[in-house]
């Protein structure tokens, strides 16, 4: 299992991590602690930085490739990251719950492996626990997501995805039975698979 940050900041509601330029996870991703408390986040967000603080970047109007040859420096100043929220922590018994309290600065983080993530999407409230999550204070919500729906079904079997699909739909159909919209382009994103 390979690392893709390291918990920098942590708030109430979400944790800011640091990961380096071709290690960060798409918006969307499934994420965790490999730790005994084994914590799980969605990736909402990601960001690339000045590690300078105060200091701002500015436009040197060229292609990345010929800057990072003229210029390598610039890189070296810059930081990437990405902002999750919390999904669950697993149970003693394996099931996630939502945790008490989060994890600790320092922490690392891994991708979710596939045969993980269907695990997790096997729970009854996984679906439940994500639209829990605050769209007023994570307006990145619902595309998030959408894009972890998308991903999981990927992974899946070609002959797994009727059930899946249909068990998903059901379940934000159920959610979003107030919110047409939302409900709308959830759908339309899970009927790309028929």
């Amino acid at each position: 299992m390979e690392k893709i940050g390291e918990i920098i900041s942590v708030e109430s509601s979400f944790i800011v991590a640091e990961g380096s330029a071709n290690m960060l996870p798409s918006l969307g991703s499934l994420i965790k602690t490999n730790d005994s408390s084994c914590y799980y986040f969605l990736v909402v967000s990601l960001f690339t930085e000045s590690r300078t603080p105060g200091r701002i970047p500015i436009a040197y109007g060229k292609q990345i490739d010929v800057l990072k040859k003229e210029q390598p420096q610039i890189f070296e100043l810059m930081k990437w990251g990405f902002r999750a929220v919390p999904v669950g922590k697993k149970g003693e018994t394996g099931q996630l719950l939502l945790p008490e309290h989060l994890p600790e600065i320092h922490s690392l983080l891994y991708l979710v492996s596939s045969e993980e993530l269907k695990e997790i999407f096997g729970s009854s409230s996984f679906i439940d626990t994500l639209f829990c999550i605050d769209s007023d204070k994570v307006p990145e919500r619902d595309e998030a997501i959408m894009r972890l729906i998308k991903n999981y079904i990927g992974f899946l079997k070609s002959d797994e995805r009727s059930d899946a699909l249909l068990d998903i739909a059901g379940k934000i159909t159920l959610i979003l039975r107030d919110d047409y919209t939302v409900l709308k382009r959830f759908i339309g994103i899970l009927g790309e698979y028929k």
